[in-house]
């Protein structure tokens, strides 16, 4: 019977959990979950956990406190044979500070670097904006942390003692007609603007053009993905689109 592996991407609001039947990084999910951490408990989770089945082995990606994710560690371990925490990601850092980096970045990178070639610009749209450089052969040299549209939105509402909660969503045109329309204007807009800026000066910088020749390829993933892609793509680069990425860069580092 082939291993049942579960990989686990706990973040800053939430966690995305896949269950794998297929061991290998173009494999097709079994099954998601997702956990919303602010609207319910890890009991929740546990209950969605054992209508899973058996748990051969899980792998733990994680940028949350250390407290959240020892529980959610524990959590796994009475449903798993195994639990692996930060499974060695196998890349090269060509940066300051190795230890600083996030586990989410590193494993959304070594899924890329297995699913295209060459030069990689990678980019995870979701709560935050990263987007980092990878060199072939798994040398990764850093990147860009931003926030991304749900948090901008909330940042604005936080900030403006009247501006209103807005829901944004994809392809938000410059020029708002009323105030929930500027905000969705600057948000969205300005989301793109921001992306486009990094990925062209992180394709422009001489470290990742040192490490190859041609145009590197943006690998795109990320919940909030649509809105560089809607209306048009966001920069004039190759995209390869992919889902899962941070779930498919642990399944490569499977012990």
């Amino acid at each position: 019977m082939p291993e049942r592996l579960l990989t686990v991407d706990l973040g800053n609001s939430s966690c995305s959990l896949v269950l794998w039947e297929e061991l290998h990084v173009e494999a097709e999910p079994a099954q998601r979950l997702t956990w919303d951490r602010q609207a319910e408990s890890l009991d929740d989770l546990e209950h969605r956990l054992a209508a899973l089945g058996s748990i051969d082995r899980a792998l733990v990606s994680s940028v949350a406190g250390e407290e959240l994710t020892a529980s959610l560690e524990a959590s796994l371990a009475r449903r798993s044979g195994a639990v692996v925490s930060a499974p060695e990601h196998g890349l090269r850092l060509q940066v300051e500070t190795p230890e600083t980096v996030g586990q989410d970045r590193l494993y959304t990178a070594r899924g890329a670097g297995l699913l295209a070639r060459g030069a990689l610009i990678v980019v995870d749209a979701g709560t935050a904006l990263t987007v980092d450089a990878v060199g072939p052969a798994g040398v990764f040299l850093g990147g860009a942390i931003a926030p991304g549209p749900a948090l901008l939105a909330r940042a604005l509402e936080a900030g403006g003692a009247r501006l209103p909660k807005i829901a944004v969503e994809p392809g938000a045109r410059a020029l708002g007609r009323d105030t929930p329309g500027a905000m969705a204007a600057g948000v969205v807009v300005g989301f793109r603007g921001a992306a486009r800026a990094l990925v062209l000066e992180i394709a422009a910088d001489p470290r990742l053009a040192d490490l190859t020749t041609g145009t590197p390829t943006v690998v795109l993933t990320g919940g909030a993905r649509a809105f560089l892609l809607q209306p048009a793509p966001f920069v004039p680069l190759p995209i390869r689109e992919v889902g899962d990425l941070v779930h498919r860069g642990l399944l490569a580092c499977l012990p």
